[in-house]
């Protein structure tokens, strides 16, 4: 409502004095009656314990409670107080909590009453918290003021410091109650017999026989003694021997048992998990985990236990049947040698050790052709078995290397082990190369053979030697399974060596293309219009430097209709291609020659080289004829060439068998000679039959023999030399003048392929004999260079 103005005016213009207020003291100042602290502070200590251990009393008002400590504390009864409460402490221990010492059901008993005296306490802090904050009692159990700034959280916890200093030297009532039930415990001795019996509860859940109350009462008991600051000293001093016994008997008791390494690891990984996950409620986990690592694990891990070949080799070995939800025993084994320090290293040269004994013994077999190509195969099966073994193990690539492993393995000690073992590589890719059911099965086969055997592999100059005759064959015999394959197994082989190490085998291919061109180019030409018959000849052109050295047939004796052939390409070429000169390679022709045994059976096309073909065709007439005959008809000059193709066409597997052998001493007693005598009859085998119209019949001569082989490796080594002298005159051109101790070691080092430093010497002095070094007249270890 509006207030009336001349109100207002009334009021300002009376000019009255304000009224002042005095306060006086009183006359005589208050007084506490003369029992007011016994009555108030037997109500509060009364009032707490019969909340918590007599329900049925009288309740006290805890808010009334409250202020009740804020005026004692207030009136100067602080120290006074702070004792009543710790006599009263003692009292609850005393009279309600531990009455007597009970030994039944002991560690039920101690935690049912210990968990009633927390209460107790929790209640205590909260309502004499005014006392807590202002007042604390010393180690020597004298009761002091707290400084200013300082309260009872500086000494909050459950762990009690006996050595306090400075801000630490003080207990609040937290601590003091605590203190008093734990000298309630050591008065009836309670206290050994609460570790003895949850000890004993301890190791039956090491067997898995406490039930979920029982192993909640160990939990609970581990917390009481971290509240009564007993853990610091029951850890050290009880516990870990206890635990450490404990674990060195159940390691010697799986020693005397009879000793399986897949259950031992078992046992330890499930006992690892089981005190990792279940005893570190009860434990501490770094503790109880370090101790069973220590001591129960430990000592399993050397050379006459765990590590002994006969019972770590079955481990390794169980990846191949291993599932992929379950873990391994090389698994477990792994992740318990992580917990060690140096553990994953003391694994990975167990692992290193059994791929080494293992390849090492395939290696030793290697020698035979065919024993050669199969440990090949074993070879890689183990390094793709140990590849899924490490990529299963955390961390594994990081410290499982097997590099060095597989050095020495496909590397042995004699050099004529190691060109052993590059020929058996190069057989084993030949065989892939001409199979396509063993390249289905995994795409990656290639880079496997280059990453797993390859790269290792010290000769791999005796390695391209035969990859190159085989690629050869390959290519002129129309084995080629798939060109994008051999193609793409000569790139990786230049990836690795360079482009040097393959410039001779892509220039096969570079031959191939071009003789397929040339070939096409030759058949739309006027020159095709030449002679016309049924007989169809396809010309490869080859480049000398590219190919293998092969065998030189001239005076060999061609049909007619061939010749003819030949000549008008010949023509067509020198006409096209000026002052380029060639020769023809008659072991290297194949000829489709159709075969008919009988008048009216059965036609086949049988596929075989130009000699066999120009053998088969002299049989045209019927008659039966010689090895002589044979001869002078054909014009091969070879006999034993001639007789390895007549072994070929009549003592050959089943079904390839299209000439028939009669020997000249012949009877019913012996046997049918396999060589050729010069008396020894040949005619058409009338009676041939095969299920396959079209026949491969593989000359002998394509399967090399020892000697080809060895002349193989001369030719290899023979090229070191030229190789060795090049690296020589490098470096002495390079530096003028060297040490005959610095010339050795980089001679070795640049040279790629296996050389001993014999070998360099021998060079040495070849070159010196050559005038492009010589030794020094005043140092005779010191070479200079002749320029």
């Amino acid at each position: 409502m509006p207030r009336s103005k001349a109100l207002m005016k009334k009021r300002a213009g009376s000019g009255a004095a304000p009224k002042k207020i005095v306060i006086k003291p009183f006359s005589k100042p208050p007084a506490l009656p003369a029992n007011y602290y016994e009555k108030t502070s037997r109500e509060l200590l009364d009032g707490t314990l019969n909340i918590i251990f007599n329900p049925s009393a009288q309740q006290l008002s805890l808010q009334n409670s409250y202020q009740q400590v804020v005026n004692l504390v207030s009136h100067k009864f602080g120290p006074r107080l702070y004792g009543d409460l710790i006599k009263t402490f003692q009292k609850a221990c005393e009279v309600y909590v531990l009455p007597r010492a009970e030994t039944s059901q002991l560690l039920s008993y101690i935690q049912t009453q210990y968990q009633r005296y927390v209460d107790y306490l929790l209640l205590c802090k909260h309502v004499f918290l005014p006392l807590d904050r202002t007042h604390a009692l010393t180690v020597e159990g004298e009761i002091v003021k707290r400084a200013a700034g300082e309260n009872a959280s500086n000494n909050g916890g459950g762990l009690l410091n006996h050595h306090p200093t400075n801000a630490s030297a003080t207990m609040g009532l937290w601590q003091v109650g605590l203190e008093r039930f734990r000298m309630r415990l050591q008065q009836f001795q309670l206290d050994d017999q609460i570790y003895q019996r949850w000890w004993e509860d301890l190791q039956l859940d090491w067997d898995g026989n406490l039930g979920l109350e029982q192993q909640t009462l160990l939990q609970r008991t581990l917390y009481m003694w971290q509240d009564l600051a007993m853990l610091a000293e029951i850890l050290p001093n009880r516990l870990e021997p206890d635990l450490i016994q404990f674990f060195q008997l159940k390691a010697e008791e799986m020693k005397s048992d009879g000793y399986s390494a897949t259950a031992v690891i078992a046992y330890c990984h499930s006992k690892w998990m089981h005190v990792a996950y279940s005893w570190s409620r009860f434990l501490p986990k770094s503790t109880c985990v370090t101790l069973l690592e220590n001591n129960l694990f430990r000592p399993h891990l050397n050379d006459e236990w765990l590590l002994k070949p006969s019972n770590f080799d079955p481990l390794v070995e169980e990846i191949k049947s291993a599932g992929t939800n379950t873990p391994t025993a090389i698994q477990q084994l792994w992740m318990l040698c992580g917990r060690l320090p140096g553990g994953y290293k003391v694994i990975a040269g167990a692992v290193a050790r059994y791929a080494k004994t293992r390849g090492l013994a395939m290696m030793k077999s290697i020698g035979d052709s065919k024993a050669g190509k199969q440990k090949i195969a074993e070879l890689l099966q183990l390094q793709s078995e140990l590849s899924t073994l490490i990529s299963s193990l955390p961390h594994g690539a990081e410290h499982c290397s097997l590099k060095h492993v597989w050095e020495d393995v496909v590397n042995p000690p004699l050099d004529s082990d190691t060109n052993v073992v590059a020929e058996a590589l190069a057989k084993y890719v030949d065989i892939h190369m001409k199979d396509a059911k063993k390249q289905q099965p995994d795409s990656n086969w290639a880079s496997k053979i280059i990453s797993g055997v390859f790269c290792y592999l010290q000769a791999k100059d005796i390695f391209e030697a035969f990859y190159k005759k085989d690629l050869a064959k390959r290519l002129l015999w129309n084995r080629i399974v798939s060109m994008d394959v051999e193609r793409n197994f000569v790139s990786l082989l230049k990836a690795e060596c360079g482009a040097g190490y393959t410039s001779k085998m892509e220039g096969m291919f570079q031959d191939m293309d071009w003789s397929r061109e040339t070939m096409t180019r030759y058949k739309q030409s006027n020159y095709s219009d030449g002679p016309t018959d049924q007989l169809d000849m396809d010309i490869q052109v080859l480049t000398t430097g590219y190919w293998p050295v092969y065998p030189q047939y001239p005076n060999l004796i061609l049909p007619q209709n061939l010749k003819d052939k030949q000549e008008h390409f010949l023509e067509y070429y020198r006409t096209k291609y000026q002052g380029r000169r060639m020769t023809w390679q008659y072991f290297l022709g194949h000829v489709s020659v159709q075969f008919r045994p009988k008048d009216n059976g059965p036609k086949y096309s049988l596929l075989v080289s130009l000699c066999q073909a120009l053998v088969l065709v002299q049989f045209n007439s019927g008659n039966e004829m010689k090895l002589p005959q044979l001869m002078a008809a054909v014009g091969l000059e070879d006999r034993q060439e001639l007789e390895r193709i007549l072994q070929s066409l009549s003592m050959g597997k089943e079904g390839t068998r299209v000439l028939q052998k009669r020997d000249h001493d012949a009877s019913e007693k012996k046997k049918r000679r396999m060589s050729v005598h010069d008396d020894d009859t040949f005619r058409i085998n009338n009676g041939f039959k095969s299920n396959q119209r079209r026949i491969r019949i593989t000359n002998i001569l394509m399967k090399e023999t020892k000697e080809e082989r060895e002349k193989t490796v001369e030719g290899v080594s023979r090229d070191r030399l030229y190789l060795i002298d090049a690296v020589l005159v490098r470096i002495m051109k390079a530096r003028k003048t060297i040490l005959h101790q610095q010339l050795i070691p980089q001679v070795l080092e640049q040279v790629k392929v296996p050389a001993q430093p014999t070998d360099v010497k021998k060079r040495i002095e070849s070159l010196i004999e050559r005038e492009y070094m010589e030794r020094d007249p005043k140092d005779r270890n010191r070479y200079n260079y002749l320029a």
